[in-house]
């Protein structure tokens, strides 16, 4: 199962999709995209979708840095 952490810090959000523990990808959004939850949530999505890994609905947690 794969774990999506999307972490918010002050300069940058950090997308970053493991399985098994293991870190396949980051994915990181400036601070204007930062705003939108909605497209945080999309691009890890889309960056799981890009190593071949569905990610199940509600995977995604953003947790606040």
């Amino acid at each position: 199962m794969a774990d999506v952490t999307v972490v918010v810090q002050s300069t940058t959000i950090a997308v970053t999709v493991s399985i098994a523990g293991i870190i396949i990808n980051d994915y990181y959004l400036d601070d204007d995209d930062a705003k939108a939850n909605g497209l945080i949530a999309t691009q890890a999505y889309k960056l799981a979708e890009n190593n071949n890994y569905t990610l199940p609905k509600g995977m995604v947690k953003i947790i606040d840095g």
